[in-house]
Formats: structure tokens, sequence, C-alpha cells
């Protein structure tokens, strides 16, 4: 399995990565649970599944994360558990700095599946591109807006600027939102254009921007370095999508088999994170592909899976973040009044297909 990355120029943990001198290159990363048709019935051992007799022919796929962070568990346990190998999936894992170099991407056919901001696939769509979200990755926004020391309140930031993955990103609309839910309006702050969460962090650490958006477990990390947290983005927006896994319309078609081999392996592994019994496994497969300590880890997964429900349970999509997100992209101007419709951007029959096999 390969991995490489690509530096063209985004709650993450790239930062980390370079600040504790990880593989970044190597490819080896209080809410109820959304409901969607996706859901498999099944498996009273989550993760449980017996390995084919006869071993599937192989297959070549390309994913493209944006930044290797606690969103993509369900690709490192693939990885480390030999799960795409039972699924005969060849998975090359291509990294991105941002949602908008993946999704791209993936409409060049330099990838065949992106991680990447839900929010960059539907902006896609309208532009043109023949992509489609058929999963979930982080079905709520777990980002900490984390600032300057000398930043006590919301208000403070007003004059400040503020770095952002992307300026039409998924994480600059939650921040925007964010903020204006507490008292602090578009036109009061800067934006400016700081790249992936590490990114975001160094420019945070450097004082080239009175704060950002950061996740697990960066904001962790900067909370421990004396950078203080000012909200918590899912305490405000609950139901977001913010990553979806997403392809091209004609490669699914064409690829049905590969596709449900991924989503078998994604399935299951969702299943096994939310058992109990798998959390100390868990903490260290995510420990050692991120290169951190384990308490920050232990932390992350009780955040992600015992306090916000955060990854989806049998890979689905949270069909009512989907919804907050079209609505707000519609309020903010990035999409036609009425919102168009969900299936517009949205299509869980391949999710259905691969978990009823």
């Amino acid at each position: 399995m390969s991995s490489r990355s690509l530096l063209a120029l985004s709650v993450g943990m790239s930062l980390l990565l370079a600040a504790c001198g990880p593989g970044a290159a190597s490819s080896p990363g209080a809410g109820g649970a959304p409901t969607s048709p996706t859901a498999a019935p099944g498996a009273s051992t989550p993760g449980a599944r017996s390995a084919p007799a006869t071993p599937p022919e192989p297959v070549a796929l390309r994913y493209g994360p944006v930044t290797f962070t606690a969103m993509f568990w369900p690709l490192y346990l693939g990885e480390a558990k030999g799960w795409f190998t039972e699924e005969g999936v060849n998975l090359e894992v291509i990294m991105f700095r941002v949602s908008s170099d993946a999704t791209r991407a993936l409409s060049a056919d330099s990838i065949d599946i992106a991680g990447t901001a839900f929010d960059s696939a539907v902006l896609a769509v309208e532009g043109g591109a023949d992509v489609v979200a058929v999963s979930g990755i982080l079905n709520k926004p777990l980002y900490n807006l984390i600032v300057r020391p000398e930043i006590r309140s919301v208000t403070d930031l007003r004059g400040k600027t503020l770095g952002v993955s992307d300026l039409r990103d998924g994480s600059t609309i939650l921040l925007q939102r964010a903020l204006d839910r507490e008292g602090l309006h578009p036109g009061e702050y800067d934006m400016v254009q700081a790249g992936g969460t590490p990114d975001r962090y160094a420019a945070v650490k450097s004082g080239a921007v009175a704060g950002a958006m950061l996740s697990q477990p960066n904001d962790f990390i900067a909370m421990a370095e004396g950078y203080p947290s000012l909200l918590l983005v899912s305490d405000i927006i609950p139901d977001y999508q913010f990553t979806a896994n997403v392809v091209r319309r004609s490669w699914a078609q064409r690829n049905e088999d590969a596709l449900a081999r991924f989503h078998r392996v994604w399935i299951r592994a969702c299943r096994w994170l939310y058992d109990p019994a798998n959390k100390a496994e868990a903490i260290s497969i995510l420990a050692q592909r991120l290169n951190t300590p384990e308490d920050l880890a232990r932390k992350t997964y009780e955040l992600y899976f015992e306090h916000a429900d955060a990854l989806p349970r049998n890979g689905e999509l949270n069909l009512a973040g989907v919804r907050t997100v079209l609505d707000i992209m519609t309020e903010m101007g990035n999409l036609p009044s009425p919102t168009p419709p969900i299936d517009r951007y949205v299509d869980t029959s391949y999710l259905e297909r691969a978990a009823r096999r």
C-alpha cells in the first residue's frame, strides 16, 4: 500500500505529524447517533466478518483524504487490521491539504474516492462536476476555535484576522455561522486562507492570525500549550455533514464492486470503533498512525465515540446534517433558492447495497 502527498497550494493531525516528526507520507490515517436509511442491520459483534473462502480478484483504488486527522480513523483501522487486503483492495492513499484540491483531483480522475468536505462536493456539483457523496466520514462538526492567549472572548476577535482552510471551505462556513450566533458578524473580522489544520495551527502560534478552527487532537495540544478554545462548533451547530466520501457518478456506475469492497471495510471499521471492547486498541492504532501521545488519542476517542457520536455507526451520512449544510449554503448565496433536493448531491444506494452483502 503506497501513499504520496499533494501539497498544492480545513476538528486535524498533520501539524502534530510535523511537530513530532511523523511519517506523514506513509500510507500504513453528546448527542444521539444520526439515523439514515444506510444503517446496516446487523452483526452481533461489531467489526466481525468472515474472510472469503477464495480471495477476491484484487482491485486498485486511489483514496484522497484531506490531511491525516482523527476523522479518518476507519481508514487507519482498515489498513492496520488488513481489512482492505481481505477485500482484495490495493489502496493507494494520496493526502491533500485542503478540500478544494481533493475535489478537483476527483473531478480530474486523479483519485477515485475523495475524503473531502461535503460542501466542497456541493460546490463542485454546482460547477458542473460529476461527483456525489456516498458515505459519511465526520457527521458532526468537532472543531474547536483556538485563539491566541490574549484573546479572552469572541468579542475580542472584532477587527482581528482568522485563519481558514479555504475561503469557501466547510470549516469556514461553520466558523462564520458559529461566530454569528455568538454575536460577531461577517465584516467585523478578516479571514485569510492558511491551509489545513497544521498550517492553521502554525499561523496561530506565530501570531499571523488571532485564531483558527482546529480538530482533534491538535486542539488538545494547543490548549495544553496555553492557547484557549472559545467554542466547540458541535455545541452550537450539532447536525452538520462535515466530511464525506465522494466519488464521480460515472466511475461508481462502472466500478460498483470496487466501491462496495471499500464500503464493506468502512462499515466494518465504524462498527468496530463504537464497540467499547475495542477502545484500547482503537486508541493505540490512532496514536501509532498519527504519532501522538495515547492520552490525546484517548481524549479524541472519548469525544468522537462517547460524547458526540461524530463518526457514522455504519458508514451512513447524517441526512439532517446534509440538509443543514444545504440550507446554510443557500442562505449564504452559494446555492440557488429554493434549496435543491438532497439527491442532487447524495446517493446512499451504494452504501446500502454494500451493507446487504
